[in-house]
């Protein structure tokens, strides 16, 4: 079956915007014929967690409740004010908790972890989901609702930050998400692990074996899913659309004392971790113009 992948290539100032169709190569999530299993009619709360000795774990009612696997109900732990739940490779609760401004960890032996609660010195919005990558790193969301006169966390400008944000294993907590998004609720690591925003990749550009550019996304003025969404509000985007944003410094005619230029049998690559390449090939303008005058 062949099935249809958007995807996002972020170019030395240049976005790529694209459909291509990978066949084969991501695994079928569920079994041949399988079916849905309705578990509850109502009051399924938020932050649904499974575990195959549990059961089924949700918010609601301001505590972690349980539906067993035999249909029983339960609250699993009482007053957790929270919100998004995930288990870990370890089998370990990570839990959102917005009443407390905080991401904690139940360990098995039931003691509770504080795995943050600050940032920069200022206490977090309402922490509300969390997502896990294959590198163990854990990443919540951080919006606020309801009244927003006690929000701690500012940037330079002083304005309030809704910001996505990562946990190391070592514990180092990184803000990946300031602005670009407004209020983060649910969010997702993909297949292929892209960072939200697409934040943080390497880009690098280079003819043949030489490197010309070698950047960050990070460092981009206007961050991709900011830009993607300005650029979105008076103009819909199409796959193969491609959005000029400008360019880090190693363009070739600027290099001194030798510029750099392009000649007619090179190709261009552009790179982007954990993407892909993004490959142009140089042709003779003025060969293939005669070519067709001959043709």
């Amino acid at each position: 079956m062949d099935l249809p992948t958007l995807r996002l290539h972020i170019g030395l100032g240049l976005l790529t915007l694209w459909t291509t169709t990978v066949i084969g190569q991501t695994p079928a999530i569920l079994a041949p014929g399988a079916r849905p299993i309705e578990l509850l009619k109502q009051g399924a709360g938020e932050g649904p967690a499974w575990h195959p000795q549990l059961g089924l774990l949700t918010s609601g009612g301001g505590h972690i409740n349980r539906r067993a696997l035999d249909g029983t109900a339960s609250i699993y732990r009482r007053d957790a004010g929270s919100n998004g739940l995930l288990f870990d490779r370890s089998g370990r609760l990570i839990i959102c908790e917005p009443v407390k401004r905080r991401v904690t960890r139940l360990n098995a032996d039931g003691t509770l972890t504080v795995l943050t609660d600050r940032y920069q010195g200022g206490r977090y919005n309402q922490p509300n989901d969390v997502a896990i990558d294959s590198k163990n790193r854990i990443y919540f969301t951080d919006p606020r609702y309801g009244p927003r006169t006690d929000m701690q966390l500012r940037d330079a400008d002083n304005r309030a930050v809704e910001g996505v944000y990562r946990i190391d294993p070592s514990g180092q907590v990184t803000r990946i998400i300031t602005h670009a998004v407004d209020r983060p609720n649910g969010l997702v690591v993909t297949p292929d692990e892209v960072p939200a925003g697409a934040s943080g990749l390497k880009i690098e550009s280079r003819v043949g074996t030489e490197i010309l550019q070698s950047s960050n996304t990070a460092n981009m003025i206007w961050g991709v899913a900011r830009s993607i969404a300005i650029i979105s509000e008076y103009t819909t985007l199409m796959p193969g659309d491609h959005i000029a944003l400008g360019t880090p410094p190693g363009v070739g005619h600027a290099k001194k004392p030798n510029p750099r230029w392009l000649v007619p049998g090179e190709t261009v690559e552009i790179e982007i971790e954990g993407i892909g390449i993004c490959a142009s090939p140089v042709l003779d303008e003025a060969a293939i113009a005669a070519q067709a005058a001959a043709e």
